[in-house]
């Protein structure tokens, strides 16, 4: 039989695609433009998750990041990656204790209050040792202090260690025993990081460029008494950073002279006029530099003042929906006496350094 051919219908299907929603644009507690993405899904916060000991400025952080429900993990406003984000931004730095005392006066500090302060421990041949200066913990393998710390060396007392979470200069006899009476406040143990390398600026000379990186032989641990303060890279942080009315510096009066604190205190301070304060100095033969230098006087001048040589000038900035601290100049020169008089003190303004900063850090991790 001869069939006929049947007719052929051509069946055609159209391709339909799927187009994922675009990330939800939200505002992260530091005021930045982010995505509200899975929490399992942001770098940034998942780092603060994976932390051996939380402090309650991270639950704060966390639960003011949220942004969402998710199946699994809830979604959070997670902030846009950065470039060098080898160096800490908040809120992984300059935390701001709970209990901050009065900032207004020179006082204590909580035993939690400015973990990035250190200790450099020297020692001499019979290896006796003393804190000559301090420094500040900008990453978790290395302090920045000043270049003129390490003109110790020269005499009988070498730098040897770098020592962080100290809150008292010297243990405290009653922490030793089993019995600690309630009025004496213990802190968790200090820890002493030994100083694999010491890196002076190329251009210091004893008043300019007076800077220092020390890398330590590991990484140290962050936890509640051990955190890095701010370098403040963006440009709205260094605008924002002199827009107070005090700056702030803590430690223990640490210089080659006088026996510091027995636990660490803070000071406020305030910006001196540089021309006034280039005139003292003057008379005293000591130039001073606009574009490096600046001067502060120490606040409250019937309490003491407390500032570690080579210590920290530190600015309380609001960011975004929380506060941080971030570094403005490392101490340089002042005179102990002189400060509790209202003589001003000077430091190494930090932001003609942040790119010698980065790249000596960069360049130096392994």
């Amino acid at each position: 039989y001869c069939c006929p051919i049947e007719q052929v219908v051509e069946q055609t299907t159209e391709a339909t695609t799927t187009v994922a929603p675009l990330p939800e644009v939200c505002e992260t507690v530091n005021g930045q433009n982010g995505t509200c993405i899975s929490l399992i899904h942001c770098e940034p916060l998942m780092k603060i998750m994976q932390k051996l000991e939380f402090a309650e400025a991270d639950v704060k952080h966390l639960n003011a990041s949220f942004c969402g429900d998710a199946p699994n993990f809830p979604k959070v406003c997670c902030p846009p990656p950065v470039a060098d984000a080898f160096l800490p931004r908040p809120p992984y730095c300059g935390r701001v204790s709970e209990n901050e005392n009065d900032l207004n006066a020179a006082v204590m500090a909580n035993s939690d209050d400015y973990p990035w302060t250190a200790l450099l421990l020297y020692k001499n041949r019979k290896g006796q040792t003393s804190f000559y200066c301090g420094g500040t913990l900008i990453h978790e393998r290395f302090v920045l202090t000043a270049a003129h710390c390490l003109d110790v060396e020269r005499r009988t007392y070498n730098l040897t260690a770098v020592r962080m979470g100290a809150w008292a200069s010297a243990e405290i006899e009653a922490c030793k025993e089993d019995q600690i009476p309630e009025e004496v406040g213990c802190a968790p143990p200090y820890i002493d990081v030994a100083v694999s390398k010491v890196i002076k600026h190329p251009q210091y000379d004893s008043v300019n460029n007076d800077l220092a990186l020390l890398r330590l032989e590991h990484v140290v641990p962050v936890t509640r008494y051990i955190a890095p303060l701010c370098l403040p890279y963006e440009s709205h942080y260094m605008a924002d950073i002199f827009n107070t009315p005090l700056l702030y510096t803590a430690g223990w009066g640490l210089n080659m002279l006088g026996q510091p604190a027995q636990f660490k205190m803070k000071t406020p301070f305030a910006v001196e006029n540089f021309a006034n304060c280039q005139k003292k100095y003057l008379d005293n033969a000591v130039e001073l530099k606009s574009e490096s230098h600046t001067c502060a006087v120490a606040k409250k001048l019937a309490d003491n003042v407390f500032l570690d040589s080579g210590g920290a000038l530190m600015s309380l900035t609001k960011i975004g929906k929380q506060q941080a601290y971030f570094l403005v100049a490392v101490d340089t020169l002042n005179y102990e006496e002189a400060l509790q008089s209202g003589f001003p003190g000077v430091f190494t303004h930090i932001s003609g350094y942040l790119d010698w900063i980065e790249r000596e850090i960069s360049g130096n991790l392994i």
